[in-house]
């Protein structure tokens, strides 16, 4: 309050506060308040929360032995830190003790049984509490409670809160799928030169997060989080189509419109923007695309078309609503995913799509239980309808065909479910995104120091999203969904897309969309 200026203004300010808090207060709430914030060491503030740091006890828990531990350290934390210096600890704290036996708090068995008692410290706890955040996800977090108004007027409010109030928070994270998810990216995705992971995992109905994990970058040397915010966000290839798609289908545009599929593909004033030259992937020999096959190979000259129709400021609108929190450039390349996305605003967006619909804001912070055991906040789900109920359906539909038979094999799990691959311009970001009804989970590849090219990975090959993201979606989901009930997506009007035998290719390049034949092929950086 007054500040540590060696000053005498400070002291005559410092005076007249404890005459004010003497007047207002009892010396047992004085004391009651010092001891809730005094510093005790390890990054512990206050009797709460160094009972839980060093014994994993609430204070009215804690034996007479441990108290006057605690007690005794007020002197000097460090000098009397029972962590690395037992000895001086266990003096300091039969010095608390004798004078408690002085004082007749105690009595004289009491005094002996007390001044006699080893010191145990409660190492699973006091590994878990740390002065600063130890993983990438203490660390999201942390900025997720210091970044909420919830929980103080300012940032500072927040700050003495977190780390001086004796609070208890309670995140989202589900400990064993966390574990399968870092495990994951290990075996998968782990090795000297080889690109970093990030894997996230959401539950579509509330936007509870159940895992954040990044791979081949150890918090300690490297506190980036990737899943958060690669390098300022990534390319996401094509899983960026799911917005352009959802536009379309919003639009009136039906999923059996067919497409021109030859490449490349030039299309003048694109979206009413500049002229626009797209291939794909592959040279595939043209052929027509009805949009739903287009969306399981991926075939990047039909979603240039698609959003030259709906306008790509329709485009980056619905993707704001579907979970986008970036900024989005609204031109037609935005349908290759152009703009700087993260993994969270991917899977969030594709779990709008698990929730028919719905997007609910993702969150890591459940509850938050004060020093004295009372609920201080609860987080409630916020939903809001991002698209209409059917279109979610009918593109669930359309995107379980990428798994079936398209480009998202590798992700298969063998129950319904529903995604996309992406990969960034020159292979340097691979992506796959997908969800069962339950849990909606996004996995990318890439370097963290800079968007780099990945034309050959070690034991994968070439970097597209279904060879180096979906595996590792696969592995991640089939251990996350065990145990858990096998249910059905609701059907789109016309449901589930699946491949007809191609007619004879069109003679020639035609640009606008009809409602006859289909073809088949494939998509490219990124398919």
């Amino acid at each position: 309050m007054t500040g540590d200026a060696p000053t005498f203004a400070r002291k005559i300010r410092e005076a007249a506060d404890a005459v004010r808090l003497e007047n207002t207060y009892s010396k047992e709430h004085i004391l009651g308040m010092y001891l809730s914030e005094v510093y005790l060491g390890h990054g512990a503030y206050g009797m709460a929360a160094a009972a839980e740091y060093y014994f994993a006890k609430r204070p009215s828990e804690l034996t007479v032995a441990q108290a006057a531990l605690l007690a005794g350290m007020i002197r000097s934390p460090s000098y009397y830190d029972p962590v690395t210096r037992p000895k001086h600890a266990v003096h300091r704290r039969n010095d608390v003790l004798a004078r408690m036996l002085q004082l007749g708090w105690i009595s004289s068995d009491r005094y002996a049984l007390a001044s006699k008692a080893p010191v145990v410290l409660s190492a699973a706890d006091r590994n878990m509490a740390q002065a600063a955040p130890n993983s990438y996800w203490t660390q999201y977090v942390v900025d997720s409670f210091l970044s909420n108004p919830a929980f103080g007027p300012t940032v500072k409010a927040r700050i003495k809160a977190l780390y001086q109030g004796g609070l208890r928070i309670y995140t989202t994270l589900d400990p064993k799928s966390e574990r399968q998810a870092q495990q994951v990216l290990a075996d998968r995705m782990t090795g000297a030169g080889l690109p970093q992971s990030a894997l996230v995992s959401i539950v579509p109905q509330t936007g509870a997060i159940r895992a954040m994990a990044v791979g081949n970058a150890p918090y300690g040397p490297n506190q980036y989080n990737l899943a958060v915010d690669p390098g300022g966000g990534r390319t996401a290839g094509s899983a960026f189509k799911v917005f352009t798609l959802a536009a379309a289908l919003e639009a009136g545009i039906s999923p059996n419109a067919v497409y021109s599929g030859y490449s490349p593909r030039t299309i003048p004033n694109c979206g009413g923007g500049e002229t626009w030259t797209v291939h794909n992937a592959e040279p595939v020999g043209g052929g027509s695309y009805p949009l739903w096959m287009a969306t399981a190979d991926s075939v990047n000259v039909v979603f240039a078309q698609v959003i030259d129709q709906v306008g790509p400021e329709r485009v980056a609108e619905v993707a704001h609503r579907m979970g986008i929190t970036t900024d989005l450039t609204p031109v037609c390349p935005l349908t290759l995913g152009t703009s700087p996305v993260s993994p969270l605003d991917m899977t969030s967006g594709f779990a709008t799509l698990a929730n028919e619909g719905v997007h609910c804001q993702p969150y890591a912070i459940a509850r938050v239980v004060s020093s004295t055991g009372k609920s201080v906040y609860r987080q409630k789900p916020e939903c809001s309808r991002a698209i209409p109920v059917w279109v979610a359906q009918e593109e669930t539909a359309m995107l379980e065909g990428v798994v079936s038979f398209g480009t998202g094999t590798a992700a298969n799990i063998g129950r319904p479910q529903a995604g996309k691959t992406g990969t960034g311009q020159d292979y340097q970001d691979a992506w796959f995104l997908g969800y069962v009804p339950q849990l909606a989970t996004g996995v990318w590849v890439g370097y963290a120091r800079a968007e780099i090219p990945m034309p050959y990975v070690p034991g994968y090959g070439t970097g597209f999203g279904g060879v180096l993201a979906a595996p590792i979606w696969h592995d991640y989901m089939l251990m996350a969904t065990e145990g858990m009930s096998v249910q059905d997506f609701a059907s789109g009007s016309i449901g589930f897309y699946a491949p007809a035998p191609p007619p004879p290719p069109s003679p020639s390049p035609t640009g606008s969309p009809s409602n006859q034949g289909n073809g088949n092929g494939h998509g490219k950086p990124g398919h």
